[in-house]
């Protein structure tokens, strides 16, 4: 069976939810590049690296590279090539740039050009080549020397990689993204396709009712013209007959004016059936469809047509909805009625069956515009017994009929 529409919770806005994960973000690196600048400073200070003793004023480039590479990371997504430049230039003389510098290179990988990376991975080998050439180790074997290079090998395809696979990510949840936000607009143009199938349709019907309480007011205004030898009561039942059918064509008038949107031109059909054809409607329903449980409280022949037109389109939607979706099983059809409203609530057992015929939605979709348009409510969905119910109230009165019109 085709699945309730329920109404989804409160959510906050996008953009905010988008900005709290980017200021989120960028703290978090922010973040790890300082305590890992702080963490080399650290090793350096309690280390007999040449060229860091305590009165040595490599400490006043360490410190002042490290807080200016820091500071440039702000600024990594306006201009990646520059700061990336930038970072690696500085990480080339002091050891605190090295951890903004690469976070500068992942950054900078993330756009996925090669040309960009390769220039970049060559600058980020040379700064390293720069920083040794600048603090030389002294009696350095072959190991070492080995061991250094696959460190900046092994260091620079680290970056690269995890920048290529951060881009592609991001760009495996844009299209995401965008398959979405595609897929609610072609929601939204499918439940507005329904919405105006069913105003349409509703134009069309009251049109035909329309005709024929006009021809009504006409037949009876010209017997009141020409025919002199009527008597008085004669002329009050007549007057009467165009008073209530000119109310009825107004009210009609108004419903049709608030649901026809365009200017389709729609070929007249013959007028369409209500409540008190449902009983004819249960009858006709073939047998394999499944048995039908009918049971109608009150009169239905003195409820006003349009609000019986679409209690009857409510049952026969319902019914067509079972044949293609549980065809077979038995269902429930309970219609009631007072001064106040109009009630019809289904249910049958909920299948799991196939029948081949498309499940478009619009079915219901299209109902609920029209319970809508007559003033009522209209609410589907499984209850907890695994049945599908389906509940129509529809108000006995519509507003211009309250106020005499």
């Amino acid at each position: 069976m085709t699945a309730a529409l329920r109404p989804s919770a409160p959510q906050a806005p996008a953009h905010s939810s988008g900005r709290l994960r980017h200021a989120w973000g960028e703290a978090w690196r922010f973040g790890s590049a300082t305590i890992l600048s702080v963490v080399l400073v650290l090793v350096l200070a309690t280390s007999n690296y040449p060229g860091y003793e305590a009165e040595s004023r490599w400490w006043i480039v360490e410190i002042g590279a490290g807080l200016a590479s820091l500071g440039l990371l702000f600024f990594r997504r306006r201009r990646p090539i520059a700061i990336c430049a930038s970072t690696i230039v500085l990480s080339s003389v002091a050891v605190a740039a090295v951890p903004p510098a690469a976070i500068a290179f992942i950054s900078l990988s993330t756009r996925r050009r090669w040309a960009e990376i390769v220039v970049a991975s060559i600058g980020w080998l040379g700064g390293q080549v720069v920083y040794e050439l600048l603090h030389p180790m002294p009696q350095r074997s072959t190991a070492d020397i080995m061991s250094s290079v696959i460190m900046s090998l092994l260091s620079t395809a680290f970056c690269v990689a995890v920048g290529v696979a951060i881009g592609a990510r991001r760009e495996l949840v844009a299209n995401l993204r965008r398959q979405v936000q595609a897929a609610g607009e072609q929601e939204k143009s499918r439940v507005q396709q329904a919405r105006l199938g069913e105003r349409s349709r509703i134009a069309r019907e009251m049109h035909d009712v329309l005709a024929h309480r006009i021809s009504l007011v006409a037949m009876h205004s010209g017997a009141l013209a020409y025919r002199t030898g009527l008597s008085e009561q004669q002329v009050r039942e007549a007057a009467e007959i165009i008073r209530d059918n000119s109310q009825i064509a107004l009210t009609e008038l108004r419903e049709v004016l608030g649901v026809l949107r365009d200017a389709e031109n729609v070929g007249i059909e013959p007028p369409q059936p209500n409540l008190s054809a449902v009983q004819a409607l249960v009858q006709d329903t073939p047998t394999g469809d499944g048995p039908i449980d009918l049971v109608i409280h009150g009169d239905l022949d003195d409820i006003p047509e349009s609000l019986s037109r679409s209690g009857f389109r409510v049952v026969q939607e319902v019914l067509t909805n079972r044949r293609k979706h549980a065809r077979g099983v038995p269902i429930t059809i309970d219609i009631d009625r007072d001064e106040v409203s109009l009630r019809i609530r289904t249910s049958n057992p909920v299948t799991r069956q196939e029948t081949g015929l498309p499940e478009s939605g619009l079915g219901l979709l299209g109902l609920t515009e029209r319970v809508e348009l007559a003033g009522g409510s209209l609410h589907y969905g499984i209850d907890r017994s695994e049945r599908f119910v389906v509940k129509a109230v529809l108000p006995m009165l519509r507003d211009s009929e309250k106020v005499g019109v």
